[in-house]
C-alpha cells in the first residue's frame, strides 16, 4: 500500500485503492476483490478492568437509584402504560420486580468483583431492558445509554479476578465505547440548541423541585435564575465537546 490511497498486487500487476477503518484495520479494493484486515491496534488488558470496575460502580448507583425511585411505581401502578409493541413486557413475568431489582443488584457485584463476567453483563442487559420496557412513567434518556452500553461491554474480552491481567486486547473495545458515548453526547448538545434551553428554563425547574431556588435566591434576588442559565449553557458546551475530549 502506497499514500494517499494505492494498492498494489506486485505479482499479478493489477492496482487498486484501500482506505483506512478508523484505527481498526483496512480495506483494500481489488479490480476482482475486496479484502479487509484488523490493524495491530490494541489495549491493555488492565485498563479494560478499570472500565469494568468504574462502569460496574455506576451500575450500582444506577440500581440503587432505580429501585428507589422506580420500584413503587412498579408495585402501585393501576394502568397499563407501555411503549407501542411490549406490552407482552408486562406480562412476561408478572409483578415480580422486587426479585428483578435483587438479581441486577448481585450481578452487578460480580461484574464488579470479576466473576462471571460476560455471563452476568448478559443477564444484565436482559433485565435492565425488561424493567425499562415495563415503566415508560419512568423514562430517563439516559436509559438508553445505559443499556447499550451493558449489551457491549458483553463481548468485550474483560479478564476474570482469578485470571491474570498482562496482555493486549483490540481496541475496537474502547474505541466503540467512546463512539457510542460521543454520539449520545454530542447529539444531546445539539437538542440544546432551542429556546427554552438556552434561557434556563428546564435547569431552573429542577432547581425549583429540589428546593435549591429558595437557597440561591437568598444570595441574590436573581441569582438562581442567572445560575440557571449559565449552567443550561455550560452543559451545551460539554456535550457538543465531548467528541474532542474522547478523541
Amino acid at each position: 500500500m502506497t499514500l494517499p490511497n494505492t494498492s498494489i498486487d506486485e505479482d499479478n500487476l493489477i492496482s487498486g485503492t484501500w482506505t483506512m477503518v478508523y484505527d481498526e484495520g483496512f480495506e483494500i479494493k481489488m479490480p476482482n476483490e475486496i479484502f479487509f484486515t484488523f490493524s495491530f491496534s490494541k489495549v491493555e488488558n488492565k485498563y479494560l478492568n478499570y472500565i469494568r470496575v468504574i462502569f460496574g460502580f455506576l451500575l450500582l448507583k444506577n440500581t440503587l437509584s432505580e429501585f428507589q425511585q422506580n420500584l413503587p411505581s412498579h408495585i402501585e401502578k393501576n394502568v397499563d402504560l407501555y411503549y407501542p409493541g411490549f406490552y407482552w413486557a408486562i406480562k412476561l413475568f408478572g409483578s415480580n420486580f422486587l426479585v428483578f431489582y435483587a438479581m441486577k443488584l448481585i450481578l452487578t457485584l460480580l461484574v464488579i468483583g470479576g466473576h462471571q463476567i460476560r455471563a452476568a453483563l448478559a443477564l444484565l442487559c436482559f433485565i435492565s431492558t425488561y424493567l425499562f420496557l415495563n415503566d415508560p412513567t419512568g423514562w430517563l434518556n439516559h436509559y438508553y445509554l445505559i443499556n447499550l452500553t451493558i449489551f457491549l461491554a458483553a463481548f468485550f474480552p474483560f479478564k476474570e479476578a482469578r485470571e491474570d491481567s498482562d496482555g493486549y486486547s483490540y481496541s475496537w473495545t474502547v474505541n466503540s465505547l467512546k463512539l457510542m458515548i460521543l454520539i449520545v453526547y454530542f447529539f444531546g448538545g445539539l437538542s440544546k440548541i432551542n429556546s427554552d434551553w438556552l434561557h434556563g428554563y428546564p435547569l431552573h425547574l429542577w432547581i425549583n423541585k429540589k428546593g435549591l431556588l429558595l437557597i440561591l435566591n437568598k444570595l441574590s434576588f436573581d441569582f438562581g435564575e442567572k445560575a440557571a442559565i449559565f449552567f443550561s449553557w455550560i452543559s451545551m458546551a460539554i456535550d457538543l465537546l465531548a467528541p474532542i475530549g474522547l478523541t
